[in-house]
């Protein structure tokens, strides 16, 4: 009984997280938008980040709460991992473009 309310609540909290994470990003993208690409702020990197982050836990979520499994879950994994590996290479090329406006704005010695 435990185990089951456990995954139920995980699923939803995945779920709630993922959508707000999507909700995020479409919020950031209108913003964007809204704005002139020469004034573009750096959170804008993170928007294909903040977007992976929420498929993968939003899909994951709504089919485990679904109680999907064979064919339908395995695609829902297949998704989940390429947004994984995404998320990862995005987060990796924005601290790589931090650290390096990082670099550009000390002042040499």
């Amino acid at each position: 009984m435990m185990t089951i309310m456990f995954s139920a609540s995980s699923a939803w909290l995945g779920l709630v997280v993922g959508v707000a994470l999507l909700l995020e990003v479409a919020v950031l993208f209108v913003i964007g938008q809204r704005r002139d690409e020469a004034k573009r702020r750096p959170r804008s990197r993170q928007v294909p980040m903040l977007f992976c982050m929420g498929v993968m836990l939003a899909t994951s979520g709504a089919a485990r709460l679904r109680g999907w499994t064979g064919i339908g879950m395995t695609v829902v994994l297949g998704v989940g991992m390429v947004a994984a590996v995404a998320t990862v290479v995005f987060a990796i090329r924005s601290l790589a473009a931090r650290a390096s406006a990082q670099r550009r704005a000390t002042p040499p010695l």
